[in-house]
């Protein structure tokens, strides 16, 4: 008879329409997944087997499997509400309970724990006290509400700790003809007296603030360095003239005194023998010969060491300002007082080099030298041929004479302006040297950076020392700032000249970062001043990322990382036992959770303030409540058809 499956098709109607209902009547749950009713036809088992004619007695239901297909996201304004876009559950603990969820409607209790609507609690990874994540078991989010402790300038760990200024420094700006005043006083650092200020914030080791002003000032280097180079230049070309002067007088000396010595040997053969009176005769003239050449020659070595004496006075004060030239060029910064001394050294050494020319003209030491020279040549040779004649004592003594002086006045005289000219020309090349180098520096590109906090004096900051800043031709700097680097700030000393006291750390050191400023011909400009320190914050609210971690944004404009939301999931995502409330609990069929981290794995990307809609489709749910109606009608009216066949049989007569 058809009452039987009548009956099941009642059934499965009835079934099919309890899931649509509860689809429908979830619609509007966040994180719901939708079920769907599965039937299997019923058949009766035959000790004779199956046939062709085998009829079935009806259906059953399978299972009713939930869709866990993704639902729509919508944004709200709860930064604790989060929407997970992919595959995985919340994993949720009441009281060591561990339960899974699709429902990310958050929020805190009073203890500070993240918990869903019914108190259970979100689980997740904590962060230590500098905010970093440790990744162990999974535990109860804790959210601290405790204040963010400060951090100094230069101290709180970032990647780049100080200050870092992006400034461009005018090119064509000149130095300026004002004093810096390094006391800061109101009326004393007018634009006179540096080209470009800029100031910051920045944070003691208690979060307090104190305002760092920078002052930029180009230095006046190029005129002096320029002026001594000059200087030194002609202090070299002079004393090198007089060198080569000296070397080719004794070249000659030489020659002549090579020339004389053999045309006296063929002239002694001549006098050999003392019979001759001719020969007597001629010594005795040229023993009066070599009396005269003696007394030119002794005459000459006078005026030679007169002459080398001025000259020897000329070379020393060239060395001298040449030496002046050289440190006042190595001076760094450059200061007024450096500036004079520069200004002073290069007057000297044109004095200098116009003594030495003066020295080196027809009264000077070289002529001097090349005459006395040549004097002692014509005694030698006149007491040679004298002294060749052996019976002439007169001719002999007068040759003793000459050969002293010339050994005893006039070469020495001749060695120490040759070694005095020497010594010059080393001292004029050093100071050439130092000048070309600091020349070839780009000194024009030079920059003084004085620094004040609160308006105190820069004494306060690195014993007033200012930094010095390169650029090349470019604009670029180059290398990093010298001088005072890194700042190191007295705080006690600033404190102090404001009638407070400190009670922070007394020194604040860190460095000030110019490497992306320039140096281009456009006015002066910050394009950035950052710095890394920061005053205590409070927490004023939390968000979270796509990958999970909970951030907590502090009054002081800081965040940091509270903790990180952990995700499961599983194999089979329909072997989980729905236990209402959102939530389902994890089974044999199921498979063990894998838990891990959003957007790793097979996990999907969290998002906040955003909540998962039901995946519920209205639509379809209406149609398959129609078709389940038709159905549960149509099942209906084969019992009544089979009821009345049962009737006119029992009316059968």
């Amino acid at each position: 008879m058809a009452f039987q499956q009548g009956l099941s098709g009642l059934n499965a109607a009835s079934k099919a329409l309890d899931v649509t209902s509860n689809n429908v009547s979830n619609s509007g749950t966040v994180g719901f997944k939708s079920g769907q009713a599965h039937f299997a036809d019923v058949y009766a088992n035959s000790l004779n087997g199956s046939g062709t004619s085998q009829t079935g007695i009806g259906t059953t239901t399978t299972a009713v499997q939930q869709q866990f297909t993704q639902g729509n996201i919508t944004t709200t304004s709860n930064s604790l509400d989060i929407s997970i876009n992919g595959s995985g559950f919340y994993r949720m603990d009441t009281n060591g309970a561990i339960t899974y969820s699709r429902s990310g409607q958050f929020h805190l209790d009073k203890n500070g724990y993240v918990i869903d609507d019914l108190q259970r609690k979100l689980t997740g990874y904590l962060a230590d006290s500098e905010g970093v994540i440790v990744k162990a078991a999974p535990q109860d989010l804790l959210l601290s509400s405790a204040n963010q402790a400060p951090a100094a300038t230069g101290a709180s760990g970032s990647a780049k700790e100080g200050v870092a200024a992006n400034i461009n420094f005018d090119s064509r700006a000149t130095a300026p003809t004002g004093t810096f005043d390094t006391t800061i006083a109101a009326t004393a650092n007018k634009s006179s007296s540096y080209n470009f200020s800029t100031a910051t914030t920045i944070y003691d080791t208690l979060g307090n603030a104190h305002t760092l002003t920078i002052f930029t000032a180009k230095t006046q280097v190029s005129a002096a360095t320029t002026a001594a180079t000059a200087a030194a230049t002609s202090a070299t070309t002079a004393a090198a003239a007089a060198t080569a002067a000296a070397a080719t007088a004794a070249s000659a000396a030489a020659t002549a005194a090579t020339a004389a010595a053999t045309a006296d040997l063929s002239a002694a053969a001549a006098f050999a023998d003392p019979s001759n009176a001719t020969k007597v005769a001629q010594a005795a003239t040229d023993a009066t010969a070599a009396t005269s050449a003696q007394t030119a020659a002794t005459a000459a070595a006078a005026t030679a060491t007169t002459a080398q004496t001025a000259a020897a006075a000329a070379a020393t004060k060239a060395q001298a300002a040449a030496t002046a030239a050289t440190a006042a060029a190595a001076v760094t910064p450059i200061t007024a007082e450096a500036l004079k001394a520069a200004t002073t050294a290069a007057a000297s050494a044109t004095a200098a080099y116009n003594d030495a020319l003066a020295a080196s003209s027809s009264t000077g030491p070289v002529s001097a030298v090349q005459a006395a020279i040549n004097a002692v040549t014509a005694a030698n040779d006149a007491v040679t041929k004298a002294t060749t004649r052996p019976y002439n004592a007169a001719a002999a003594a007068a040759y003793t004479a000459a050969a002293n002086t010339y050994t005893t006045v006039a070469l020495p005289a001749y060695t120490t302006a040759v070694t005095t000219y020497n010594a010059g020309a080393t001292a004029a090349a050093a100071a050439t040297a130092a000048g070309v180098a600091r020349t070839n520096a780009n000194p024009n590109s030079e920059w003084l950076i004085y620094t004040s906090v609160d308006g105190t004096a820069t004494a306060n900051v690195n014993g007033g020392v200012p930094q010095i800043v390169k650029f090349d031709q470019s604009g670029t700097m180059i290398d990093a700032p010298s001088g005072g680097s890194p700042l190191a700030i007295n705080l006690d000393k600033v404190m102090s000249d404001q009638g407070k006291t400190n009670i922070s750390s007394p020194m604040l050191t860190f460095n000030i970062d110019f490497s992306e400023s320039t140096q281009f011909g456009s006015a002066f400009g910050t394009n950035s001043l950052t710095q890394d320190g920061y005053t205590s914050g409070r927490l004023t609210g939390v968000s979270v990322n796509e990958d999970g971690i909970v951030s907590g944004n502090y009054s002081n404009g800081k965040t940091r990382n509270l903790g990180q939301v952990a995700l499961a999931n599983f194999t089979n995502p329909n072997g989980l036992t729905s236990l209402g409330g959102n939530q389902w609990a994890e089974t044999d069929a199921s498979g063990t959770a894998l838990v891990g981290t959003p957007n790793s794995g097979t996990l999907g990307v969290l998002k906040s303030s955003t909540v998962e809609e039901s995946n519920v489709d209205l639509t379809a749910e209406l149609v398959n409540m129609i078709t389940e109606q038709r159905a549960y009608q149509a099942s209906a009216q084969t019992i009544k058809t089979q009821d009345q066949i049962m009737n006119t049989l029992v009316n059968l007569r």
